[in-house]
Protein backbone atom coordinates (compact mmCIF):
# COMPACT_ATOMS: atom_id res chain seq x y z
CA UNK A 1 0.00 0.00 0.00
CA UNK A 2 1.51 3.01 -0.72
CA UNK A 3 -0.72 6.49 0.26
CA UNK A 4 -0.52 9.94 0.69
CA UNK A 5 -3.32 12.12 2.62
CA UNK A 6 -3.51 15.65 4.32
CA UNK A 7 -5.49 16.81 7.29
CA UNK A 8 -7.64 19.77 7.95
CA UNK A 9 -8.25 22.16 10.58
CA UNK A 10 -11.70 24.26 11.10
CA UNK A 11 -10.84 27.90 11.80
CA UNK A 12 -14.29 27.97 13.84
CA UNK A 13 -13.09 25.26 16.16
CA UNK A 14 -9.51 27.04 16.47
CA UNK A 15 -7.11 25.61 13.65
CA UNK A 16 -6.14 22.43 15.69
CA UNK A 17 -4.36 24.78 18.54
CA UNK A 18 -6.19 23.32 21.30
CA UNK A 19 -4.35 20.45 23.42
CA UNK A 20 -7.38 17.94 23.74
CA UNK A 21 -10.50 17.54 21.46
CA UNK A 22 -9.20 18.76 17.74
CA UNK A 23 -11.63 18.00 15.45
CA UNK A 24 -10.62 17.44 11.40
CA UNK A 25 -11.16 16.33 8.64
CA UNK A 26 -8.63 14.96 5.85
CA UNK A 27 -8.51 12.54 3.02
CA UNK A 28 -5.87 10.19 1.46
CA UNK A 29 -5.64 8.94 -2.17
CA UNK A 30 -3.56 5.91 -2.86
CA UNK A 31 -2.38 2.86 -4.29
CA UNK A 32 -2.53 -1.12 -3.22
CA UNK A 33 -1.51 -3.85 -4.54
CA UNK A 34 -3.52 -6.95 -3.53
CA UNK A 35 -2.76 -10.63 -4.50
CA UNK A 36 -3.70 -13.86 -4.21
CA UNK A 37 -2.73 -17.57 -5.57
CA UNK A 38 -4.66 -16.92 -8.87
CA UNK A 39 -4.38 -13.62 -9.51
CA UNK A 40 -2.63 -9.43 -8.96
CA UNK A 41 -5.10 -6.47 -8.71
CA UNK A 42 -3.43 -2.85 -9.10
CA UNK A 43 -5.87 -0.57 -7.08
CA UNK A 44 -6.00 2.96 -6.73
CA UNK A 45 -8.24 4.58 -3.92
CA UNK A 46 -9.73 7.65 -2.15
CA UNK A 47 -10.47 7.81 1.65
CA UNK A 48 -12.36 11.01 3.27
CA UNK A 49 -11.79 10.45 7.02
CA UNK A 50 -13.10 12.20 10.21
CA UNK A 51 -11.07 12.40 12.95
CA UNK A 52 -10.31 13.62 17.00
CA UNK A 53 -7.12 14.68 18.28
CA UNK A 54 -7.52 13.38 21.86
CA UNK A 55 -4.11 14.57 23.26
CA UNK A 56 -1.41 16.56 22.01
CA UNK A 57 1.82 18.12 23.26
CA UNK A 58 4.82 18.96 21.70
CA UNK A 59 6.14 15.75 21.94
CA UNK A 60 3.26 13.47 21.40
CA UNK A 61 0.36 13.22 19.70
CA UNK A 62 -2.93 10.65 20.18
CA UNK A 63 -5.43 10.25 17.60
CA UNK A 64 -8.33 8.78 16.47
CA UNK A 65 -9.96 8.65 12.96
CA UNK A 66 -12.51 6.74 10.52
CA UNK A 67 -11.91 6.62 7.12
CA UNK A 68 -14.53 5.63 3.79
CA UNK A 69 -12.43 3.49 1.46
CA UNK A 70 -13.49 4.42 -1.75
CA UNK A 71 -11.65 2.41 -4.91
CA UNK A 72 -11.63 3.75 -8.29
CA UNK A 73 -11.98 0.51 -9.61
CA UNK A 74 -13.69 -3.24 -8.68
CA UNK A 75 -15.52 -0.21 -5.96
CA UNK A 76 -19.10 -2.27 -5.40
CA UNK A 77 -17.08 -5.41 -4.05
CA UNK A 78 -14.06 -3.27 -2.33
CA UNK A 79 -15.29 -0.79 -0.24
CA UNK A 80 -14.92 -0.11 3.16
CA UNK A 81 -14.93 1.72 6.30
CA UNK A 82 -11.38 1.63 8.57
CA UNK A 83 -11.17 2.55 11.91
CA UNK A 84 -7.74 4.05 13.35
CA UNK A 85 -6.23 5.18 16.39
CA UNK A 86 -2.61 6.25 16.34
CA UNK A 87 0.33 7.41 18.74
CA UNK A 88 2.63 9.97 17.10
CA UNK A 89 6.34 10.45 19.17
CA UNK A 90 8.85 13.61 18.44
CA UNK A 91 12.32 12.82 19.47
Amino acid sequence: VFNFGQDFYSRHLGRGNKKFGNLYSGYTVGYMIATNDNKKLDIGYLAPSIGLELFKNKYFLWDVKAQYIVPFTYNRDLRGVSFNTSLNFVF
